[in-house]
């Protein structure tokens, strides 16, 4: 039979108790994602190894297993991340004899843990979870007082209530985090907390995936025909509500004991202006690229010519137009062959946490009521009724929450920044400020250019606020306001000469001269000035009364019409919310990013991804929100010439299959990339445009970029030997084998990038 020890030993350990009592000690035992811990190491709490308080944590030497255990239990990554507790599993730490309320987080994936046995554990003899069966989707919080008498306090398996053959089925008892806190006396209250955890969540450290297990519900009443609404806290990045207003994006969870709102803003991006990333010498190689297109009998069968251009043409392609002879911006992989050509990446703009009281939750709902743009979260708790509003408001700049409570005092929690890239600094400014700082990381070598900062404001009404450890804790207040900012250096495609510094103070300062109910009512009227310019009625729904996951969930079976103009609200509104006059494009993600970068980079995929943004705000009138496309064409216009002149020795300008905030329109990653067919489709939505607005002033304005994006296939086209019409070679159908001469794609949008260039002239 395996066993396994944990020895925890302690440093001044008498001043620690003196000194923490009412303050818990919170001990994290490294949760899914993180390396293995080196000999006398464990984490805690997400900070650096080793000591926090007095207390110093650490794996004994002569442990037979030092390692956490990281496979998958039943493919829940959540169940097998944390310390496992086995038959004989004995973990120890030294304290003062003394009463400790001790909170033990745990789980299991074993069904075979039968009713009245529950999750076996003892600490200090005080057996956990008595009647908790658990199963593949719950962990369980229980606080009970527990004496020291012998200075340790001990925490192990109960072989008592383990079934026979649980060791032979190879089970454990999976425990993420405990915490400690020392007590007066034994009459603390035990309470259990039920957390419920979705199966493929890959969670963060501290378990912000766990939600807790609410069972009475009540349901938003504003706005019934324009609301998401759920009877749970998101367990998951994907199942929040997101905001945004055009700049900042925000997702808001909705949990009542501990609210994660992941923010973003646009300009947050690795990578750097005006690096010379195409290839100058490019184009000495393209007429040969073309030569050895047109060695392909046009009689050759679709396998055919995909395996002449595998083995003939995309190779040298690869190698002389793709790569650069100088050997710049190429990385190698370890058999010696380079690696694709890259652009840079949208990047997360991190957490705000706040931590709030556990129990058992009443009358629990969250919404987005698009109407408002507001992300509402209710609940009772011990009798108060807690309401919290989120909105990013485009009016004042900033992201805005709002926290209150029909019972006087009864506001407390704490509040802290967290994010996803390494080496930012987090601080605290007064008594009421949270600050991070932080620089862009590297890409295969280059520098990142973008500094940023997040401020995020506390503001109590009664009650009190007070900052340590990077950490405010608001205390017995009526209600909270908290205003949070993110800004960074970028001030346009060549330039990052700003200070993200002042830019947040000067968000601060301004959003703080006001009340919450004006911040609230000027966001609501700008919302509104957008937003109820169209309306749709295709009748009403027999499901409207049900929360919105379980329409979706139902739909198809269902007579739920008022569900289709549920989803083309929705889609304006997330139109709305990121992509406002003077903000960056829409990128790959619109705003909103759960990773350290954004899927695919986050970056403009302009061969299908960005067109289809942007087919909805002219039929959906919101013409102004498709701006910063045109904003994002007319940037291109510029840098993109030596794309055009590197690669093809042409006048005007072309992009190819990605761009991103930098404005660079290479060919990038492989086959994909050469498709130099993206300036001419972005001439449809200029066209469009102005067809919806009539605006000549506008036409006059990108009249240039239409009119060069067509100069540039004017010397692109090339004489096909074989048939003598005038083709685009090298392409390829988007992201479709092989690379080739004169794809349909191609021909349908050189001859309408022609004819509305003619037309706008």
């Amino acid at each position: 039979m395996k066993k396994w020890i944990l020895i925890l030993v302690t440093v001044s350990v008498g001043a620690w108790a003196r000194g923490a009592e009412g303050e818990a000690i919170k001990i994290s035992f490294r949760p899914f994602g993180n390396p293995v811990p080196e000999p006398g190491f464990i984490a805690d709490n997400g900070k650096k190894f080793g000591q926090q308080e007095a207390l110093t944590f650490g794996w004994t030497e002569d442990s037979p297993d030092r390692r956490l255990h990281f496979k998958n239990t039943n493919d829940n990554r959540i169940l097998a991340s944390g310390v496992h507790f086995i038959i004989g599993s004995k973990w120890q730490i030294a304290l003062p004899n003394g009463f400790y309320e001790v909170a033990v987080c745990a789980g299991s994936a074993d069904d075979n843990l039968s009713e009245g046995g529950g999750v076996p554990l003892l600490v200090n003899g005080v057996a956990y979870f008595g009647s908790m069966k658990p199963d593949r989707n719950i962990f369980i919080k229980q606080y009970r007082t527990v004496e020291v008498k012998d200075g340790t306090l001990t925490v192990e398996t109960d072989a008592s209530r383990l079934p026979k053959d649980w060791a032979s089925r190879g089970r454990f008892i999976m425990v993420p985090f405990l915490e400690i806190k020392a007590v007066a006396s034994a009459s603390a209250a035990e309470r259990t907390v039920v957390w419920s955890v979705d199966s493929n969540a890959d969670t963060d450290r501290e378990f912000y995936g766990l939600v807790p297990d609410i069972r009475s519900t009540k349901r938003p009443a504003a706005h019934p025909l324009d609301t998401l609404w759920y009877t749970k806290p998101a367990k998951i990045w994907d199942e929040g509500v997101p905001l945004g207003n055009g700049r900042l994006g925000a997702v808001v969870y909705g949990n009542p004991a501990r609210e994660r709102i992941q923010m973003n803003e646009d300009t947050l991006w690795n990578g750097s202006p005006s690096l010379p990333m195409a290839n100058p010498e490019g184009k000495k190689y393209i007429d040969e690229a073309r030569e050895i297109i047109f060695k392909q009998p046009l009689t050759n069968s679709r396998s055919e010519a995909v395996k002449f251009s595998k083995e003939k043409l995309w190779p040298f392609i690869f190698d002389k137009v793709f790569i650069r002879e100088d050997g710049k911006f190429v990385t190698r992989r370890k058999d010696g062959s380079a690696e694709p050509p890259f652009m840079f990446d949208y990047l997360n703009g991190g957490d705000l946490l706040l931590d709030f009281a556990d129990g058992q939750f009443h009358d629990y709902y969250r919404s987005l009521d698009m109407a408002d743009g507001i992300a509402t979260t209710h609940y009772v708790l011990d009798g108060v009724e807690y309401t919290r509003e989120v909105f990013t408001s485009a009016v004042s700049g900033v992201l805005v929450a709002r926290i209150t409570a029909d019972k006087p005092g009864s506001v407390s929690f704490s509040a802290r920044g967290r994010d996803q890239h390494y080496g930012s600094k987090f601080s605290s400014e007064g008594n009421d400020t949270l600050l991070v700082d932080g620089a862009a990381p590297a890409k295969r070598g280059v520098p990142g250019a973008i500094q940023w900062q997040r401020r995020i404001k506390v503001i109590p009404e009664g009650g009190a606020v007070s900052a340590a450890d990077n950490t405010l804790t608001v205390s017995g207040a009526d209600a909270v306001t908290l205003l949070a900012s993110i800004r960074t250096n970028f001030v346009n495609y060549k330039d990052v000469s700003a200070d993200p510094v002042a830019r947040t103070k000067q968000d601060i300062a301004d959003a703080e001269k006001k009340t919450y109910a004006q911040l609230r009512a000027e966001h609501v009227a700008d919302h509104h000035r957008l937003y109820d310019r169209q309306n749709i009625d295709l009748g009403k729904a027999t499901t409207l009364e049900l929360p919105t996951d379980e329409r979706i969930r139902r739909f198809r079976e269902s007579n739920d019409p008022q569900m289709v103009t549920l989803v083309l609200k929705f889609g304006r509104y997330l139109m709305m919310a990121c992509s406002r006059p003077g903000t960056q494009a829409a990128n790959l993600q619109g705003i909103w990013s759960a990773g350290p970068t954004g899927a695919w980079g986050g970056k403009y995929t302009v061969n299908i991804n960005i067109q289809m943004h942007y087919w909805l705000p002219e039929p959906g009138n919101l013409s102004e929100c498709h701006l910063p496309l045109m904003d994002m064409i007319d940037g291109l216009a510029d840098a993109a010439q030596l794309t055009a002149k590197n690669f093809y020795n042409a006048r005007g300008w072309v992009c190819h299959h990605n761009t991103d905030i930098w404005r660079y329109s290479h060919p990038i990653d492989g086959t994909a990339g050469m498709w130099p067919m993206a300036s001419a489709w972005f001439g449809d939505h200029i066209w469009e445009h102005y067809l919806f607005t009539q605006d000549k002033e506008f036409l006059k304005k990108s009249y240039p970029a239409l009119r060069d994006a067509a100069v540039f296939y004017l010397d692109y086209l090339t004489p096909d030997p074989r048939t003598g019409h005038l083709v685009s070679a090298p392409s390829m159908s988007p992201e479709m084998e092989p690379v080739t001469a004169a794809p349909t794609m191609d021909v349908q949008l050189v001859t309408s990038v022609f004819t509305k260039a003619a037309a706008a002239a």
